[in-house]
């Protein structure tokens, strides 16, 4: 996850689901974000923002707000889930994400803020994956 996509439409759908199911499993009220974090790369990724939050106005109005406010950062999370009476633990939340330091990363993760969460891992990295679709193939004439 880069924090230029902070607020997209992407992320709407994330947290929604999170918001949709602590709502609906019994005796949840914990959120574990796991953000796998990278640094932004000045690309004009994570401009999406034209969605509906009408069924989550208020994760609606947050996201917006912060994209408005040019304050695209995950450590907004805290008060927004604060204000939802929700427990939140956020998972290194300013460090980077590097491949060689996977195993580090997911090992020091403190079973304490797995238990009863609902946990979401955002591999949102930002790394463009070629698309079989996106080969150009030639037609072969006759």
């Amino acid at each position: 996850m880069k924090k230029q996509y902070f607020g997209d439409r992407n992320d709407f759908l994330k947290y929604d689901l999170v918001l949709t199911l602590i709502e609906k499993i019994d005796n949840s009220k914990c959120f574990t974000f796991i953000p796998m974090l990278t640094q932004d790369d000045g690309s004009r990724h994570g401009d999406l923002t034209n969605y509906d939050g009408s069924r989550q106005g208020e994760l609606d109005g947050f996201l917006k707000g912060c994209i408005k406010e040019s304050n695209r950062n995950i450590r907004n999370l805290r008060s927004f889930m604060s204000s939802k009476n929700i427990e939140y633990h956020p998972y290194k939340e300013d460090e980077y994400f590097s491949h060689a330091g996977r195993e580090q990363y997911f090992d020091s993760i403190a079973s304490s803020i797995l238990n009863r969460a609902v946990i979401l891992i955002d591999p949102d990295n930002g790394f463009e994956v070629k698309s079989m679709r996106s080969e150009k193939r030639k037609l072969v004439s006759w």
